[in-house]
């Protein structure tokens, strides 16, 4: 199986939003659709979401990736546009997508 990935979106948390981080700290999150290309026809479930957290504190970035969710590529992102526009965070995306899943 081959894995492809493309970036879906970006977001920033800052000082604003988030009481913890100073002035001069922020936290970037990039959004990834990923898709699988099987060897297998019959595979229906190629696509999938990523979430990076980079900020200028931590050398290493966080991030989470569930792969293989969704049918088809509308599916990922309209999770994806749910996933930018409330700024969700790699330790989050679990819980958003078992309630996305649940709703859809």
């Amino acid at each position: 199986m081959k894995m492809s990935k493309k970036i879906y979106g970006k977001a920033i948390i800052n000082n604003e939003e988030m009481e913890e981080l100073t002035e001069e700290e922020n936290i970037l999150l990039e959004y990834y659709i990923t898709k699988n290309k099987p060897k297998d026809k019959n595979t229906t479930k190629q696509y999938g979401v990523e979430v990076v957290k980079l900020t200028n504190a931590e050398t290493r970035p966080e991030k989470e990736e569930f792969n293989n969710i969704f049918n088809c590529k509308k599916e990922a992102n309209d999770v994806l546009k749910l996933l930018v526009a409330n700024k969700v965070t790699p330790i989050g995306l679990g819980d958003v997508l078992e309630n996305f899943v649940k709703i859809y």
